[in-house]
């Protein structure tokens, strides 16, 4: 299992059955009591192993980008998109990536064409960079840097009394 700085299972699938409520798992009471899901719900232990696999690869993304920090509910998050990712590409359906469907006489013929990430990947992507550029503006115990400038609002850049913007990246102390 992951370290503990990072949610636990259970946590990531409350999470996880509210995010993404079309792929079913199976409940850790049931796996610890033996109960059979259907096969179409993915068992408690391989929501598992997806799990260790989600934190590996989140840790190493974050190592990749500077080894910046991301909050509980940011864990939580890219965890979740990162198993419905392993979900997904395991799927049969997903192995095409142009697909014609024909429907009935006279009405049009469906074409369906998916690029090269399913939507949780590209989620998850989006949610990197997010956590990137903020961690860029954030203090540095949370950039994994010691000498990146902080974060100032728009306001902050323009301020009414005068002062250059150059004074106030500095970093001094203020009397206003």
């Amino acid at each position: 299992m992951a370290d503990s700085e990072y949610p636990e299972v259970d946590n990531v699938l409350e999470f996880f059955e509210l995010q993404y409520p079309y792929i079913n798992v199976q409940t850790k009471d049931q796996y610890d009591a033996g109960i059979a899901t259907e096969p179409r719900y993915l068992k408690y232990n391989h929501f598992s192993m997806y799990y260790d696999l989600a934190v590996d690869e989140f840790r190493a993304d974050l190592l990749s980008r500077g080894g910046i920090s991301a909050t509980y509910a940011q864990m939580r998050a890219a965890l979740c998109h990162l198993i419905a990712d392993y979900c997904e590409m395991s799927n049969p359906d997903w192995s095409y990536l142009r697909q014609k469907v024909e429907t009935e006489p006279g009405l049009p013929t469906i074409d369906i064409e998916r690029g090269g990430d399913t939507s949780p990947r590209m989620a998850y992507k989006k949610l990197l960079d997010i956590i990137t550029k903020a961690a860029w503006r954030a203090a540095p115990p949370y950039n994994g840097s010691s000498d990146v400038e902080p974060y100032f609002y728009r306001g902050m850049l323009e301020p009414d009394s005068g002062i250059s913007t150059d004074s106030l990246r500095t970093h001094q102390n203020l009397n206003f």
